[in-house]
């Protein structure tokens, strides 16, 4: 016949359930607070990135109104020099 357990050794092997449990909680918040910071990193970044990627477009944006003023000059001329040439036939 099996002989029933004490209440100390069930008071025992719960607790240790229990220290196991609370071990392992220990390590998920850890986990979760590295991810938290690999998070808060990643955001730095992103911000970083979206900052230069605006100086970039801005940069980019004005080129392009300088190459579209560049455009409009350069036929003006091609215009102009046409008609002289037409001029001197």
């Amino acid at each position: 016949m099996a002989k029933e357990p004490t209440n100390k050794q069930l008071y025992d092997l719960v607790s240790k359930k229990f220290d196991v449990v609370d071990s392992r909680f220990g390590l998920f918040a850890t986990q979760l607070e590295n991810i938290q910071d690999d998070i808060r990193v990643m955001q730095k970044v992103q911000k970083e990135h979206t900052e230069r990627l605006d100086e970039i477009q801005s940069t980019l944006d004005a080129v392009s109104r300088a190459v579209d003023k560049d455009a409009v000059t350069l036929i003006a001329h091609g215009r102009r020099l046409a008609r002289l040439e037409r001029g001197r036939v």
